[in-house]
């Protein structure tokens, strides 16, 4: 379980970099977490990132790119999970994603999974 924390990626750092990555993991919980994602690459930059995980809840967290991440176009996910078992729910999320142009941009990159 990862709950209660805020985490502000500098944006001087131009690798890829995810707020949270999680991979391989059974029977996870995220809630009540602020992630703040600001650096850019060419890479994803997700607040978000699980791969190959078990059931998982992601609840009541605060998902933003802002600084350099906020100009990128292109591969920079609120929630990015994906090839996971179990089920998976997102309940009460916050995303919010000022650079993506359009609402269905938004909607796409929200949450991909």
């Amino acid at each position: 379980m990862i709950e209660n924390n805020v985490y502000k990626k500098p944006d001087s750092i131009d690798n890829q970099t995810d707020g949270v990555y999680a991979s391989e993991n059974l029977v996870n919980i995220y809630e009540r977490n602020y992630i703040d994602i600001s650096n850019a690459d060419d890479n994803h930059t997700d607040c978000f990132q699980g791969q190959y995980e078990g059931p998982c809840i992601t609840r009541n967290n605060y998902f933003t790119h802002s600084g350099k991440s906020a100009l990128k176009p292109r591969d920079s996910q609120g929630l990015f999970d994906k090839y996971s078992n179990g089920l998976h729910q997102y309940i009460n999320n916050f995303i919010y994603l000022p650079n993506k142009s359009t609402l269905q941009q938004q909607m796409n990159d929200g949450v991909l999974d």
